[in-house]
């Protein structure tokens, strides 16, 4: 988990030769106590597209099954090739196999409308997936309310901060102004060496949050 991590904040842009971590990566902070996160006025649009999605039959349920999880990527590859914005030539998912913590919103009839997947270790995890499956309503308040299960979940595992795979300008607007309501912000990570080889559960780094958590 902890190289998976640590290949994703090494990425060199293809526009800015820098590091994912040198250039600034969007990072949500994560609560020591679940429950904290979805608190707050900053928190009333979450609050309430999450109750919306609830109140439709929308729910969730973790997937730790290999199988199931294949099943789920072919339905993920499905749904992708259906919209054209998407190329999915040499694409793989593979690599999400037993990656972490897999959590699925469900439509009422057990239909599945989004995947997440978070790569963790130690107090810092990955957002390697978190795709809707779908373009509606239904879709879009399932994104609110699987934000809050994910960010919950990694809270109860002792995960302190979330990074995005890709950073603020390589994110089309729309997205970038939901992650920041959200509470994501761009920050530099320090990618360094660490004493204890078996502490993370990979050789030779730590990862170590440079500045606090304010746009730049």
């Amino acid at each position: 988990m902890g190289q998976m991590i640590e290949e994703a904040l090494k990425r060199k842009s293809s526009t800015i030769s820098l590091s994912l971590a040198s250039f600034g990566a969007c990072v949500l902070p994560i609560p020591a106590h679940p429950l904290e996160y979805s608190l707050g006025a900053h928190r009333q649009t979450l609050r309430r597209k999450a109750r919306a999605a609830s109140k439709a039959g929308v729910t969730w349920r973790s997937v730790s099954d290999p199988t199931e999880q294949l099943d789920l990527i072919a339905t993920l590859r499905r749904a992708l090739s259906a919209k054209s914005k998407y190329d999915l030539n040499g694409v793989e998912f593979d690599d999400l196999v037993g990656a972490g913590l897999w959590t699925i919103g469900l439509g009422p009839a057990g239909d599945p409308l989004l995947i997440a997947v978070t790569p963790y270790d130690g107090e810092w995890a990955l957002l390697k997936l978190f795709v809707s499956l779908g373009e509606t309503q239904q879709h879009s308040d399932a994104r609110y309310l699987l934000t809050q299960v994910v960010v919950e979940r990694l809270s109860a595992l002792g995960v302190r901060y979330l990074v995005d795979t890709a950073s603020s300008h390589e994110l089309p607007a729309g997205l970038w102004h939901f992650q920041r309501m959200i509470g994501f912000r761009t920050v530099r990570i320090q990618v360094r060496p660490r004493a204890s080889a078996n502490r993370m559960g990979y050789s030779g780094y730590t990862l170590a949050k440079t500045n606090s958590f304010e746009a730049f």
